[in-house]
């Protein structure tokens, strides 16, 4: 008789009975697939931050530096979790989610895919990016408070007609090696009306990249254009000897400080896993 699968490669949907041994042995497994609508806000943040339950998942909201209010705004709305960051601090407007509760998230030896994918109203003040982060653990404040070998994503506009992709890894709470791509990597035009994020891999090394396309992206799809990925080494070359790394936090953080609004709908979230569970 034949088995259901897990994991339907064509819609990122799974489907079936998961596999007794683990995802990683057969199919990747879809643990979120968050798809944020409704009504509901705002949602204040503070330094270390304020947890809120928004359409069913418990967001961390971490909005000030030491000094003045960052002015961010974090909303449900029809179009998605709608983020607005416009100033006023040295700080991003940070959300973060702990997903240490699904399947395969705390596995320290695991596969890991995160794909975000944001509708774009404003991200053109010259500073202006956006980031996708994976943590190891859940940091006290918005900003400069990692792990080494934390993982970022960066989409930014480097000018009006020119946005691209960075790759970070962070080797200490404040302190990262950064890879950058090929200009225009992101987009040869002007600002674009969506974004993806993509990271998988596993604690030593990520594919990391984005692309423009809209809709959720499945699994290991977005980021297939010319200079849109790179493989980044999360615990440097050669052999490591480690007993590894989980990854259950995942954060996006707004901005930095600008004076025009940066403004954003997060549409989807899917994290698959593969690996013991």
């Amino acid at each position: 008789m034949p088995i259901a699968p897990a994991f339907d490669p064509t819609t990122g949907a799974s489907g079936g009975a998961p596999p007794a041994v683990a995802s990683g042995q057969g199919e990747p497994l879809l643990v979120l697939d968050w798809a944020p609508t409704g009504t509901g806000g705002p949602y204040a943040g503070s330094y270390a931050g304020v947890d809120h339950t928004i359409a069913g998942q418990v967001i961390k909201v971490q909005d000030k530096d030491s000094g003045a209010s960052s002015v961010g705004t974090v909303s449900l709305e029809a179009g998605g979790l709608r983020i607005q960051q416009t100033g006023g601090s040295g700080d991003p407007l940070a959300i973060r989610l702990d997903l240490s509760s699904l399947t395969g998230m705390a596995g320290t030896y695991n596969g890991l895919a995160v794909n975000a994918s944001f509708s774009v109203t404003t991200l053109s003040q010259s500073n202006a990016s956006l980031n996708m982060m994976i943590h190891q653990n859940m940091p006290n404040q918005a900003n400069n408070a990692n792990t080494a070998f934390d993982m970022q994503c960066q989409a930014f506009r480097n000018t009006a007609s020119n946005y691209q992709i960075k790759a970070s890894r962070w080797n200490s709470a404040s302190t990262k090696t950064t890879y950058s791509y090929t200009a225009s990597s992101l987009t040869g035009g002007g600002q674009p009306a969506n974004i993806r994020l993509s990271m998988f891999g596993t604690a030593y090394q990520w594919w990391i990249g984005a692309d423009t396309t809209a809709g959720a992206g499945v699994f290991q799809s977005v980021g297939l254009g010319a200079n849109q990925r790179k493989l980044v080494q999360a615990q440097g070359s050669g052999a490591v000897i480690d007993a590894g790394l989980a990854y259950p936090i995942i954060g996006f953080l707004v901005g930095r400080g600008e004076t025009t609004p940066n403004d954003l709908h997060l549409t989807h979230l899917r994290v698959y896993t593969y690996g013991n569970p």
